[in-house]
């Protein structure tokens, strides 16, 4: 997350893949372990979302 936040180009390709990763239209189920998965996918998504509106 580090380096993807480092670089706003990155960062830019990193939010829409978290974005991506996160649209519930592409599951096929929504167990514990993915809804897991889409929680940390949210945390990254608002952690980078939030450093790239303070730069």
């Amino acid at each position: 997350m580090a380096r993807a936040g480092a670089q706003p180009e990155t960062r830019a390709i990193k939010l829409a893949d978290l974005a991506q990763n996160m649209t519930l239209t592409r599951l096929q189920k929504l167990d514990d372990k993915v809804l897991a998965r889409l929680a940390k996918y949210h945390a990254a998504y608002l952690s980078l979302l939030a450093l790239q509106e303070s730069t």
